[in-house]
């Protein structure tokens, strides 16, 4: 078997109808050395059942609570391809994502994706009616347009758009498991990556569609794991 060059690992939860449209998207990439992971943390929504009939490796992990380190740990470990790009199923890919990603590959890159917020995204995969239904362009693009002025690079990285090394990746362990709260995760796994001798740059033309929702709060605890590493990190750098 030929090694795919990019394992493609997709977040859920009950989110089926987000997850279709994803996977009919990949399957219009102008890319094809790939494969696709879809990691489910325990979805009521029928997506078990309809995975079953994909051509896509599945992980179905018990729901308790917010998990979605130990969701894609699970992908992770079974990634066969060189670079692993995660998405979460609030993220439509653009056709050209993964030959985007291609274009900057390094065994130490990691490429940051862009997210452009819809309000929603139409019933069917008409990438001209997307671009139509864009409300808002990534909010980070100001500081990625003039990214040799970031000064904590890993606090503008975002897991539903992200290009990594895999064995990095699994070498550090993947995603912290003792996050239990929303926020702050990607930001973690960016520093350690960067600890691990990993450069963050962008890549703006590697865009999806992102359906806009509510800020959701973060907690103190995962405040605090990423102000400790930060405090290791810096005091590392002296």
């Amino acid at each position: 078997m030929v090694q795919p060059n990019f394992t493609v690992n997709i977040a859920t939860f009950n989110q089926l109808d987000n997850l279709k449209l994803i996977i009919e998207a990949l399957k219009m990439q102008t890319l094809s050395s790939f494969e696709v992971i879809v990691c489910d943390d325990g979805s009521s929504d029928g997506t078990k059942e309809w995975a079953k009939d994909q051509d896509f490796d599945y992980f179905w992990q018990e729901h308790d609570g917010f998990q979605l380190a130990k969701s894609k740990n699970n992908g992770i470990r079974a990634a066969n391809g060189e670079y692993f790009v995660s998405l979460e199923a609030d993220v439509v890919p653009h056709p050209a994502l993964l030959e985007e990603f291609s274009k900057h590959l390094g065994e130490r890159t990691v490429q940051l994706g862009v997210r452009h917020d819809v309000q929603m995204w139409p019933n069917k995969l008409d990438f001209n009616l997307f671009d139509k239904y864009i409300i808002s362009k990534d909010f980070r693009l100001p500081s990625l347009d003039d990214w040799e002025k970031v000064d904590r690079p890993w606090r503008f990285v975002s897991g539903c758009n992200l290009c990594i090394p895999t064995k990095i990746l699994q070498d550090i362990g993947g995603w912290n498991e003792d996050f239990h709260a929303y926020g702050i995760d990607d930001y973690e796994v960016g520093l350690r990556l960067m600890m691990a001798g990993c450069t963050i740059i962008p890549t703006i033309s590697a865009y999806g569609y992102h359906l806009r929702h509510d800020l959701r709060p973060t907690s103190d605890e995962n405040i605090k794991i990423l102000d400790d590493l930060e405090r290791k990190y810096h005091a590392s750098s002296y």
